[in-house]
């Protein structure tokens, strides 16, 4: 029997147990709090570097094809509005040429004058005064906004102001139900704004020369149906609405003036920009399902929102699912999400963190809000770390990845970089809870790097799973040096206490934007491993062409392969090309190392990615094999970029595993608005899985095969099962098959190693992460009582699964 398959076929007879883990010992507590900072730092000196190869050749757009992939802009459905309510007593819509806050009294419209304005420009609608008959009406003052689904009321007793809220603007509706009198209404606005007031001709015009806002003919109609044009003109910074007496005497109640407002825009090619896409798994009660996509859109320069959807199993977009994480004027920048379990019930809980501050400018804080998948649900926006509490300086760049332990340990770690000075940045941590409004946890932030150097960019491992006491999350970060730039790694525990830090690799001024995978099942040496993925620039050109190194660390934290670039592994003629922007992610087996490509560096930027293993020769040397490289993910003429994965990783499957991955990524479409896009890929080329080879004189069909539980892949389980009481065989598969009597149909297909026990066959059998079984085959076959062979038996088809 192969020596490779021997161990398999043994798990599969025996099914054993895993082994139970132990903690490692605590660090110092001391690393959760306030810090304490030294004296001043180092400059940052670059190095010179060896000259970049020169091109090897063109090549062409040719590879392994990843599924079609799912398209969202958010407001690529017709008439779609979006709501939100992030905090009491404010109301938020939005639709591609505009959002609107309703709040005390207020409807502040605000136009979409293209991603590239300078800033936003907004025009506050205010119900300022109200005469009948030249008498003045009294009105309640900022009143509470009220959403009777597509409208917004405000009820100022003697008034009401509605606004009905389209994909194309806002209808603002004057709503008189009685009358202290009759004689002429005379409504006035404020209408608060930096845009320029036009003549009130057919449309009322605020704007600059990008566009604005028009406010629309108002129509006086009364109960019965009877519909007047009415005056209306600007000056002072206040809109004038007249109804005439003629018409309010005769007018029967409630009597409606409705004008409509909506966006004036003139410049050409003022695009949507989608940018920052990233992904994370979720799950629907024991097994994963689907995925949830982030994307920052810019409103303007000073103003950036948060949109989501998800993606059903299959990687499409649910309908329905678009939804807003944030739509306020306020700047939402660089989202990151990820998943993990509820700790009251087993569905899903996203996170999404963002850069935050009021204009897209400093201060800069962390904050978050929450997701409930399959829904649109969210918990309130929270702050994670302020400007200056507890720790001064800005707080940018935020990652975070989800950690289901158990019961209240389900968390989110969320890491980001801390600006001290111009010349000392560190990372900073904090953990916080799982719930719908998450509840900080600790008794302070916990310093990640906090020396007196220049630590940035960091990114943390996008999920921990049930590897208890095991489960850690993986910093990464870089750090400048005087000599280069040093990337580096710590683990972070579920308590928030860390593993020593340690270099991943130390090299030149120009190494950048570091990445890690979420960590592996123990292998054959007992390790958790975890890759690091990074950006190499080299300094002829300034660093405008690049490659991805990568490298393989263990738990508890230390580098045990050599420092690989991923070209070189992949092989090919494509070593000039520019590459950058990795992410990374693993499903407990392998690892995939998703990237953008400029194209024969033409300026056309793709999507790949390779799927990698890695081979173990001693517990601290590692290297790494392709089993499929350079795979389009995202390869059309246009460029498409900033590419993120995502793993439906092992350890949140109960009991359903899937070595499956999703991308996303920023298209620039070739049109006036770009978007994000996101597709499935299963890790692996076409190939493997269960075949039957016909040797049946007896019930062709015995093996049942589960597919939710059944990946034939390195890394995944087997889960077979019989349909009566037999003797099944397994070994490895005779090819041709042996006749064993008459009639001949009757044959042997199993070298025979050993026998299952009856009815149940194999239940969710793990299968070694051994790159070495990729290609092989074991075989199955059942032996029912009853039928032509020796006058006594019979024999079922022959399974073969053969491993991908």
């Amino acid at each position: 029997m192969n020596r490779l398959l021997a161990p398999l076929i043994g798990a599969v007879l025996a099914i054993p147990s895993l082994a139970q883990q132990t903690n490692s010992p605590p660090t110092d507590p001391a690393e959760l709090g306030i810090d304490a900072k030294g004296g001043p730092t180092d400059p940052w000196v670059a190095p010179i570097e060896r000259p970049r190869a020169q091109p090897e050749s063109d090549g062409d757009k040719s590879g392994a094809q990843a599924p079609l992939a799912a398209t969202r802009d958010p407001f690529v459905v017709p008439n779609l509005v979006f709501w939100d309510t992030p905090t009491a007593g404010e109301i938020w819509a939005a639709a591609a040429p505009y959002k609107v806050r309703f709040a005390s009294g207020t409807a502040t419209y605000v136009p979409f004058l293209g991603s590239d304005a300078p800033r936003s420009y907004p025009l506050d609608l205010r119900l300022a005064r109200v005469t009948v008959g030249g008498q003045p009406v009294a009105l309640a003052p900022a009143p509470t906004p009220e959403r009777h689904g597509q409208r917004v009321v405000f009820d100022h007793g003697s008034v009401q102001v509605w606004y009905d809220v389209t994909s194309e603007g806002i209808e603002q509706s004057f709503a008189f139900h009685d009358l202290p009198r009759s004689g002429e209404i005379v409504i006035g606005i404020v209408a608060a704004t930096d845009l320029e007031p036009g003549p009130a001709d057919e449309h009322v015009r605020f704007a600059n020369a990008r566009g604005g806002v028009t406010y629309g003919k108002a129509t006086a109609v009364d109960a019965r149906g009877r519909r007047l044009t009415v005056e209306r003109s600007v000056h002072h910074g206040q809109i004038e609405i007249r109804v005439p007496d003629e018409f309010v005497r005769t007018a029967a109640l409630p009597l409606v003036v409705d004008p409509f407002v909506g966006t004036y825009a003139v410049v050409t090619g003022n695009s949507r920009t989608l940018r920052e896409p990233d992904i994370a798994a979720g799950y629907s009660g024991p097994i994963i399902e689907g995925a949830l996509v982030t994307c920052e859109l810019v409103f303007s320069a000073t103003d950036s929102d948060v949109y989501s959807y998800e993606l059903d199993e299959n990687g499409a977009v649910i309908a329905g699912s678009v939804a807003t994480i944030d739509i306020t004027t306020n700047s939402w920048q660089a989202p990151r999400v990820a998943s993990t379990l509820t700790p009251d019930v087993f569905a899903t809980r996203y996170l999404v963190v963002a850069q935050w501050s009021a204009n897209g400018a400093s201060p800069y804080s962390i904050r978050g809000r929450t997701r409930l998948g399959g829904s649109t649900t969210m918990g309130n926006p929270f702050v994670i770390s302020s400007p200056g509490v507890p720790n001064s300086g800005d707080k940018i760049r935020p990652d975070v990845s989800g950690m289901r332990v158990t019961g209240p340990d389900t968390l989110f770690t969320v890491v980001w970089e801390r600006v001290y000075t111009t010349t000392d940045h560190d990372v900073h941590a904090r953990q916080v809870s799982a719930d719908v409004d998450p509840v900080l946890r600790g008794t302070g932030e916990i310093l990640v790097d906090n020396a007196g150097t220049y630590e940035e960019t960091p990114r943390i491992s996008r999920d921990v799973g049930r590897l208890e006491p095991l489960a850690r999350a993986m910093v990464v970060y870089r750090r400048r040096t005087t000599s280069g730039t040093d990337i580096r790694g710590r683990l972070v525990r579920p308590d928030g206490a860390m593993e020593a830090g340690f270099s991943v690799a130390t090299g030149d001024a120009l190494q950048s934007h570091p990445c890690v995978t979420q960590q592996t099942k123990p292998d054959g040496f007992g390790n958790i491993l975890y890759l690091v993925a990074w950006r190499q620039g080299y300094i002829t050109d300034g660093g405008d062409t690049g490659d991805i190194k990568v490298a393989l660390c263990r738990h508890p934290g230390a580098t045990v392969s050599p420092v690989r670039l991923l070209h070189q592994i992949e092989g090919g003629t494509h070593g000039s090309w520019d590459q950058g922007q990795p992410c990374v992610a693993s499903d407990g087996c392998r690892f995939v190392v998703c990237y953008t490509e400029d194209f024969q560096n033409t300026g056309d930027l793709d999507v790949r990615a390779t799927t990698l293993h890695v081979f173990g020769t001693a517990p601290t040397a590692y290297d790494f094999g392709v089993t499929e490289g350079r795979v389009q993910v995202a390869y059309r003429g246009t460029a498409e970029d900033q590419g993120a994965v995502c793993a439906r990783s092992y350890w949140l499957s109960s009991p359903r595993t899937e070595n499956r991955y999703c991308f996303a990524w920023a298209d620039a479409n070739g049109t006036a608005a770009n978007e994000v896009r996101a597709r499935l890929y299963d890790g692996f080329a076409t190939g493997g899985g269960i075949t039957h080879m016909p040797t049946a004189c007896g019930d062709p069909t015995y093996f049942g095969v589960d597919p939710y539980r059944s990946t034939f892949s390195i890394g995944g389980t087997i889960s077979l099962t019989g349909n009566g009481r037999s003797v099944p065989l397994i070994g490895t598969p005779i090819s041709p098959p042996i006749p064993i009597c008459s009639p001949s149909s009757c044959r042997l297909g199993v070298n025979i190693v050993g026998q299952l026990p009856p009815p149940l066959l194999v239940t969710d059998v793990a299968i070694p992460c051994d790159p070495n079984l990729i290609g092989q085959s074991i075989a199955l076959q059942a032996v029912l009582a009853g039928g032509p062979c020796f006058n006594a038996i019979s024999v079922s088809d022959t399974a073969v699964i053969t491993f991908r």
